[in-house]
């Protein structure tokens, strides 16, 4: 009975098996970098709100604000000259602006910095340029038909050096992986990305597939 029992179990195992040939290609793009993006830390009292702070980052010139985060926490305040324990209210916000505009911005940040109202105790930002999903959705199509190109063209080899014939495409999908431990869209890769206040360079995106060919009778 044992023997009958392994005997299905190969059988079942090998009309699972799909007949086929699978390729993954790839393709490096460099894509025009056009967006800068605003990471700003705000602290404040804990009387104040999101929607204050919003309003004074408003009336220093910045616009589309997001909310990323927000937390309470306790520092030392020296301003009086002696060490005291404050505790105050962290609000994260989020902004973006074309690429070229990236030191306006910083100069609008910066003259809020070194001149900041009553209702702020303090204010940091930070900022890179990179490639608008709009325009990494642009390369993504047009490299798409060159990656099924290339597919066809590695599925031929190996059909020609397995001795079997190239059929129609069974299934198509997009794989991609992540860098520095953060999760990416599956259609893409970042490989390199163009930091700091210079804009006009491209940045290097990587676009995968992976498509699985019928053999043909």
């Amino acid at each position: 009975m044992r023997l009958v029992y392994l005997i299905l179990l190969t059988v079942s195992c090998a009309c699972a098996q799909v007949d086929g040939i699978l390729t993954q290609v790839s393709r490096n793009v460099s894509i025009t970098v056009d967006e800068s993006d605003f990471a700003i830390a705000a602290t404040a009292g804990l009387d104040v709100t999101a929607e204050q702070v919003i309003q004074i980052l408003q009336t220093a010139g910045l616009q589309n604000l997001s909310l990323t985060g927000s937390g309470v926490g306790q520092t030392y305040d020296y301003s009086s000259g002696e060490s005291q324990l404050v505790t105050q209210t962290y609000y994260q916000f989020n902004t973006s602006a074309a690429a070229s505009a990236i030191k306006d911005v910083a100069k609008k940040l910066e003259a809020l910095r070194t001149n900041l109202p009553d209702t702020l105790k303090g204010l940091q930002f930070s900022a890179y340029t990179t490639s608008s999903q709009a325009t990494v959705d642009a390369a993504r199509q047009a490299t798409l038909p060159l990656l099924l190109a290339d597919a066809q063209k590695k599925g031929q080899a190996l059909a020609m050096a397995a001795g079997v014939k190239l059929g129609a495409i069974k299934s198509i999908g997009e794989f991609g992986s992540s860098v520095g431990g953060v999760g990416l869209p599956s259609p893409m890769m970042i490989t390199t990305g163009t930091y700091g206040y210079g804009y006009g360079s491209g940045a290097q995106y990587t676009f995968s597939v992976s498509v699985t060919f019928a053999l043909a009778p």
